[in-house]
């Protein structure tokens, strides 16, 4: 009985948020113009987390034309199918519980004119419940996510071509190597992902922000060595390509409070998201031709080069030869890509974070490793068996 009542209580809480979230997008977004609660899933798509829409065109539409985002839908809809589940009273007949759910909104409205006190405290009772329920929600389907895709992979032979190859080079980074190709390793062609990144700690006003980078390398056995089928390291910036206009949000929703920003950090916003910069290949670009044999020497600045910088991390994956196709594939979409450059949204990371998920890496949200190099690390540290963790990473991320 006590689940069937707080079930019931949930329902009619989401439901009446549901509606209060309607009232205020109508309201403050189509006639003051104000931001509207409702943007949240605009801004939750810039994050890679979506909010699925309405099944029904209808809804669809009409949140279309009322200018917010299925939010409000999303949370009634849930509401009302709670309450109606369990909202009846034993007592209470079907006619008069259909009636009391119709007439529901105007119950709300009601309670707020006769008993303000109560009202508001309902709201602010609605919003914690809703507040703390998403995050149990997204803490369980995070955890469940970890806990099945994290720490899946080990080193392998295909691994061992590192002190094979480049045995006589020290490295000045932290490097680990595992195996995500499901292949055998004595197979002619191997086939490897890096993942890079430097500046643990950027500096974003000294203009150190960090940066991801990535290669790929195709080798095929010959009958001393290996020599490379394809090679190519891939950094990502971004480049203005001139004018005076700024992201959407700057001047849109960011407008409204701009007088109220500190001047550094308007500053700093406007040279990162102003003068329409365009995504585009920057900073590392290297590719190495078909038959070139690894160098038979190497030494640690032959390795930086081939690099194209000093990485402070590096993951190196095995990968069989459909995921380095697919790899080329990204790469090639992402040369193509109209979108601007966005920090955070859409940068050098969020290019190596999709690299990663290609190839069956688990990637946490961004918002949990938001600079570049705590994203490789994060990659490094989430996918390697526990028993081949470098103790190293723990003083690290």
């Amino acid at each position: 009985m006590r689940l069937y009542s707080f079930a019931s209580g949930l329902g009619k809480t989401l439901l009446a948020a549901g509606l209060g979230f309607f009232a205020f997008d109508v309201l403050a977004w189509r006639l003051s113009g104000i931001f509207s609660p409702l943007q949240v899933a605009a801004f939750l798509a810039h994050l890679h987390v979506s909010v699925p829409p309405p099944p029904w065109g209808w809804l669809q539409a009409l949140y279309g034309f009322i200018g917010g985002s299925s939010v409000a839908a999303i949370l009634g809809l849930l509401g009302l199918s709670l309450y109606i589940a369990f909202g009846k009273s034993p007592q209470q007949a079907w006619g008069d519980f259909f009636i009391s759910v119709i007439r529901f909104p105007l119950t709300v409205l009601t309670a707020i004119y006769t008993d303000t006190f109560r009202a508001i405290k309902f709201a602010v009772t609605a919003i914690l419940i809703f507040v703390f329920s998403i995050l149990a929600l997204a803490t369980a389907w995070y955890g469940l996510e970890y806990y099945n895709d994290g720490h899946k992979f080990a080193s392998s032979e295909s691994c061992e071509l590192r002190q094979q190859l480049f045995g006589s080079v020290s490295l000045d980074f932290l490097y680990r190597c595992v195996d995500a190709s499901g292949t055998k390793a004595d197979e002619p062609e191997r086939f490897f992902a890096f993942f890079m990144a430097n500046e643990k700690y950027p500096d974003a006003r000294a203009g150190r922000t960090g940066h991801a980078w990535f290669g790929n390398l195709a080798l095929r056995k010959t009958q001393n060595s290996y020599v490379v089928i394809d090679y190519h390291v891939t950094g990502y910036g971004y480049k203005a390509i001139g004018g005076a206009s700024c992201q959407e949000w700057l001047q849109g929703i960011y407008s409204k409070v701009q007088p109220l920003v500190p001047k550094q950090l308007d500053e700093l916003l406007r040279n990162w998201y102003c003068n329409a910069p365009a995504i585009g290949p920057e900073g590392p670009q290297i590719s190495s031709p078909t038959g070139q044999p690894l160098p038979s020497s190497p030494t640690a600045a032959d390795v930086y080069a081939m690099l194209g910088h000093k990485p402070e991390v590096l993951l190196a994956v095995a990968i069989n030869k459909d995921q380095f196709n697919n790899l080329k594939y990204i790469i090639d979409r992402q040369l193509k890509d109209p979108r601007p450059y966005q920090l955070l949204y859409h940068d050098c990371t969020t290019f190596v974070r999709d690299l990663a998920d290609a190839i069956g890496l688990y990637v946490r949200p961004r918002i949990l490793a938001p600079f570049p190099s705590e994203s490789v690390y994060a990659l490094l540290s989430d996918n390697i068996e526990p028993s081949e963790r470098p103790p190293e990473l723990d003083k690290m991320q």
